[in-house]
């Protein structure tokens, strides 16, 4: 059938099925998560590009299979955008499909930034593409490092990268705490490069001897856990299971469903096999406005169903909550998505207000249009966005740094959290995720979320605790295991305790990108001196 079709629209249906590779990187309910799948869709992708202009393919049609490649991507790993946009959004089905559709353009924005550049180079002729100067292996590094370097820094709504995919090695990702998750990507694009090369076409062999010696010491310098202390903090992690329609009543006001969400809030908090230490309730947990900066002078302002709570449980209560923002009265940035500590005393200890606000959800990315718009548009939150890097601690002296929801998916945002609070001589024993679910309903997003969750866990060297409202809730510890998990719609409790943890700052907190460079650099001075090597030797014999 394909063969059949005109060439350009063949091809396009191939850049299709390589996003549809890509996906199968990460968590769906399709089919397992398949590592090498990322590797092998951009290998199409990269091959359709022509990436030498051997073919002088035209920038349109360059950029016809970039959008191919998204839109397999968008529809078989993020299918659920659709139903989001429906639910959070209450659009139409057909807008909100062809949303999903138009969201294939700006998913992958980095590939779009990489043909701008690669288009540029082409028209210049430059010596990078030329076999004779260029070997095919310093090209590849090139491409790669240019790759990973873009995937890092360019802004992005749902960052999954192809080095995400290795996730399902752990705990064999001995590399993982060195280089994170961008040491990943640049040898999967690398690999990717090798795997596209055409075969009448001079090889990269050495790419591909690195890629399989990468692979070899991941899986010989498997992650541990750091050494544990005596000290130990029982939690009890809430997941009450609270639907859309009764959240989103019970911040509207509704009688019944307030006092159905402070039932489920109570009942769970309270009962349990083990006296917990500190209890945890999910982001946006509790229904009203709470005033962070006078609870912590005043704590009779506290509301009641915290002290009831503390008072039973004689425990510590954090809570995902709304915080009122005393500088911007209104509905526009009005308020903050925040996470309250709570003392044995009432008193609260100290508030977390989250600074990466989800686009369209929480906020909107047109700067000074947004008062003006937030008059229109009533299904878009428009956040205050919170400044302080926040460190929490517990009676029993174990120290946390809070994220919530989103901000878990970006290693930049977390690098310099942990890097503030090192600057000020604070080190936290784990990371707090609290999160809400709920709007992407029983699908592939809840699981996608935990996964690349993981990897800032493995990054940091720090385990990291996710409360979550419909699942999935677990404690993922620095290896990248897990605890016991929940399961999706279930409505429980997770009691688990965790021990002090004793712990080194990780080569990637340190250093961050700056190590796929170093290893960028070390690759290609090697390339380059046995090529020069190899040419000595070739006029040597020649003479």
């Amino acid at each position: 059938m394909l063969n059949k079709m005109p060439l350009q629209l063949r091809s396009f249906f191939i850049s299709i099925f390589g996003g549809v590779l890509y996906a199968l990187g990460f968590p769906n309910q399709f089919a397992p998560v398949l590592i090498v799948g990322p590797i092998f869709g951009l290998a199409i992708l990269f091959w359709l590009l022509d990436i030498e202009n051997t073919k002088n393919t035209s920038f349109k049609t360059r950029a016809l299979y970039i959008f191919a490649f998204s839109l397999g991507h968008a529809c078989f790993g993020f299918y659920w955008i659709p139903h989001t946009l429906q639910v959070f959004g209450q659009l139409p089905v057909i807008v909100s499909h062809l949303l999903g559709v138009a969201f294939a353009l700006v998913i992958l924005p980095q590939y779009w930034i990489f043909l701008l550049g690669l288009t540029w180079l082409n028209r210049r002729q430059h010596g990078l593409f030329n076999n004779h100067v260029i070997s095919p292996t310093v090209r590849h590094l090139f491409f790669a490092i240019t790759l990973t370097t873009l995937e890092y820094v360019v802004p992005q709504q749902f960052p999954a990268h192809p080095g995400h995919a290795w996730m399902e090695m752990a705990p064999h990702l001995g590399l993982a705490p060195i280089g994170g998750a961008p040491l990943f990507s640049f040898f999967s694009y690398w690999l990717a490069f090798c795997a596209r090369q055409p075969l009448n076409q001079k090889q990269d062999w050495f790419g591909v001897a690195s890629g399989l010696c990468f692979v070899f010491l991941n899986t010989i310098i498997p992650l541990k856990v750091a050494p544990e202390s005596e000290t130990k903090l029982n939690l009890r992690i809430v997941q009450p299971n609270i639907g859309n329609f009764l959240k989103l009543d019970s911040e509207n006001g509704g009688f019944d469903s307030i006092r159905t969400v402070f039932e489920s809030y109570k009942e769970l908090s309270v009962n349990g096999a083990t006296k917990p230490d500190l209890i945890i309730w999910p982001e946006t947990a509790f229904p009203h406005m709470l005033r962070g900066t006078m609870m912590k002078l005043h704590p009779k302002v506290t509301p009641r169903l915290f002290k009831e709570i503390i008072d039973e449980t004689e425990s510590e209560l954090i809570i995902g909550g709304y915080d009122m923002n005393p500088e911007s009265a209104g509905r526009f940035m009005g308020e903050y998505n925040a996470a309250f500590h709570f003392g044995k005393d009432y008193r609260l200890k100290n508030v977390y207000r989250k600074q990466l606000l989800i686009p369209f959800g929480e906020g909107l990315p047109f700067g000074p249009l947004n008062k003006p718009l937030s008059k229109v548009l009533s299904n878009v939150s428009f956040f205050a966005a919170g400044t302080e890097f926040t460190l929490f601690e517990t009676d029993q002296g174990f120290k946390f740094s809070s994220i919530i929801c989103y901000e878990a998916l970006f290693s930049t945002f977390i690098r310099e959290y942990l890097n503030t609070l090192r600057d000020q001589g604070d080190k936290p024993d784990f990371i707090l995720n609290l999160t809400n679910d709920s709007w992407y309903g029983d699908t592939s997003e809840p699981y996608q979320h935990l996964f690349l969750a993981k990897w800032r866990a493995v990054e940091f060297a720090l385990p990291m605790v996710r409360s979550t409202n419909t699942g999935v809730t677990s404690i993922i510890y620095e290896d990248g295991t897990e605890s016991k998990q929940t399961a999706i719609n279930e409505k429980t409790t997770l009691e688990l305790s965790l021990n002090k943890r004793i712990s080194n700052v990780t080569v990637f907190q340190k250093l961050g990108l700056a190590v796929v460079w170093i290893f960028w650099l070390i690759f290609t001075v090697i390339v380059l001196g046995i090529g020069k090597l190899t040419r000595k030797s070739l006029a040597h014999e020649i003479v």
